[in-house]
């Protein structure tokens, strides 16, 4: 397996979660158009699942969803296990 994509993978669902937030509040739906906001809450719920249902308290926006359940850290974690673990396969197989 090529151990590119779970980096890949756990830093764009990381990026996600920072920069979904800005977006969102930058972006108005026209008129209470409910197919946009179906869209946003949706979104939304990933970026909790992904925060694991809470909020770090640090909102880049004046959100209260950002607030509530935005959370960098769990995925920040995740990327570093996984940097971690791709630079210890990288010296793994160059000692070889």
């Amino acid at each position: 397996m090529n151990t590119y994509i779970p980096l890949v993978i756990v830093s764009s669902l990381f990026a996600f979660v920072i920069v979904y937030p800005v977006v969102e509040w930058n972006m108005p739906c026209g008129g209470l158009n409910d197919s946009c906001l179906h869209v946003k809450g949706i979104l939304w719920e990933v970026v909790a699942l992904l925060s694991l249902y809470s909020g770090d308290g640090m909102p880049i926006t004046p959100s209260v969803d950002e607030r509530d359940f935005r959370n960098v850290f769990p995925l920040g974690i995740a990327l570093m296990v996984v940097i971690f673990y791709h630079v210890d396969k990288m010296v793994s197989q160059k000692n070889e």
